[in-house]
């Protein structure tokens, strides 16, 4: 029988005996992830996205892909109002 740290939910684990320390397993009732801390009478911590590395590096892609959202947003708002992005840009309107 295991307990949930987060929702205090008693449950049962089909593969209980073969579970051994830093094992992860999934709360039936909240879905929270919990990590294996003892066996011999199994305890389960709360899992935090600090602690879970396939998060932490999802979390990281998911801001790079905003940032560069973000950087074609402001660059087609410049551009388009007369505002440019480079030096370059700013000298060949001169010209023309």
């Amino acid at each position: 029988m295991a307990i949930c740290p987060y929702c205090a939910l008693e449950f049962y684990l089909e593969n209980e005996d073969d579970l051994e320390k830093g094992d992860v397993v999934n709360c039936e009732e909240c879905g929270a992830t919990l990590e294996v801390v003892r066996t011999n009478e199994l305890e389960l911590r709360l899992v935090t996205e600090d602690d879970d590395p396939e998060a932490e590096a999802e979390e990281e892609e998911a801001e790079k892909e905003e940032e560069l959202e973000e950087e074609e947003t402001y660059d087609e708002d410049f551009s388009d109002n007369g505002y440019y992005d480079t030096e370059e840009e700013a000298e060949e309107e001169e010209e023309e």
